[in-house]
C-alpha cells in the first residue's frame, strides 16, 4: 500500500489550522470532499493548502488563496425635481444623479 496523504490548511502565519489524513488503501480511489469554514473573523492574507506524503514528507502539491475583508458597495441616488409643475405640462424634467462607490 502507498503512503497516506496529509492535507493541511495553513493561515497567513503558517500555522496549520486544519489537517486531514487520507488513507489511499481505504478510500477505494474515491475523491474526498470537505468544507472548511474560515470563521467569523479570519486572518487576512495569503493562506495555503498543502498535500504531502506521510512516509517521506515530500510535498505533492501546494495551492494558495487570499483572504481579505469585503467592503459592500454603496449606491447613492439623488433625484432633483423641477421647482414647479403646471397641471398642463406634458413632460416633466427631472435630474437623476447616481453614484456607485466601492472601497473605503
Amino acid at each position: 500500500c502507498v503512503c497516506d496523504v496529509i492535507l493541511d490548511i495553513k493561515n497567513p502565519q503558517d500555522i496549520v489550522v486544519d489537517r486531514e489524513v487520507i488513507k489511499p488503501c481505504s478510500s477505494n480511489g474515491a475523491i474526498k470532499r470537505k468544507v472548511f469554514k474560515l470563521g467569523k473573523v479570519p486572518f487576512e492574507g495569503d493562506w495555503a493548502i498543502t498535500a504531502q506524503r506521510s512516509c517521506d514528507d515530500s510535498v505533492i502539491s501546494v495551492t494558495g488563496f487570499e483572504v481579505r475583508s469585503y467592503v459592500l458597495p454603496r449606491f447613492d441616488v439623488n433625484v432633483i425635481p423641477p421647482n414647479y409643475v403646471r397641471p398642463g405640462d406634458a413632460d416633466i424634467k427631472i435630474i437623476v444623479i447616481a453614484k456607485y462607490i466601492y472601497g473605503k
